[in-house]
């Protein structure tokens, strides 16, 4: 029914209970999971906000933050036997980097 799945992570807790959802539906269905992050490579942090760190840094953290939440749903889904491709997309909104992922 379901050949292959996208799903979302932030890695946060409700994105890890939709990689164990994911992992379910592939095992049932023989399925492929594609998971994917997407990252904001230009985040409005208000007028006049003072940054901690410059533009590059805050890119290389957000890109490490991808990594470790795909590196966490890679192992689960690699425990469970299932198929993963991973992927980190820049988009200025979520909901348009998953689109352009599908």
């Amino acid at each position: 029914m379901f050949k292959h799945l996208l799903v979302p992570i932030d890695g946060s807790p409700t994105s890890e209970l939709a990689v164990d959802k994911a992992i379910g539906l592939a095992k049932a269905f023989d399925s492929e999971v594609t998971t994917i992050y997407v990252v904001d490579p230009y985040p409005f942090t208000g007028v006049g906000a003072d940054f901690a760190y410059g533009q590059g840094q805050y890119l290389n953290a957000a890109k490490a933050a991808a990594n470790d939440a795909l590196s966490h749903a890679r192992k689960q889904m690699e425990q469970a036997g299932v198929k993963l491709h991973t992927a980190t997309v820049e988009s200025h909104t979520v909901w348009r980097g998953i689109l352009e992922a599908a």
